[in-house]
């Protein structure tokens, strides 16, 4: 992704550092990540070992389309192309 990079941190230093009580269970966040060809970044996440728990969907009136995915450990991430 072109030298991009991006930092996570576990709840309970999350919770200390920052005096906040961070949601534990379920999906916490999810990551968007535009592309100009959803069917192949959906194709290359899911030969990497993601899962899609349903087909691409259709948003904002067809400006938008979307899909879901989860990497092998559960964590989601949005895959969106802008159609206009």
């Amino acid at each position: 992704m072109g030298g991009f990079a991006l930092g996570l941190v576990l709840p309970g230093p999350a919770a200390e550092a920052h005096g906040i009580d961070p949601v534990t269970t379920g999906h916490r966040a999810v990551i968007t990540l535009w592309t100009d060809d959803l069917d192949a970044a959906l194709a290359l996440a899911l030969a990497s070992g993601g899962h899609s728990p349903g087909d691409p969907d259709e948003f904002l009136d067809g400006a938008l389309r979307v899909a879901f995915v989860e990497d092998p450990d559960g964590h989601p991430a949005q895959l969106v192309q802008r159609n206009r």
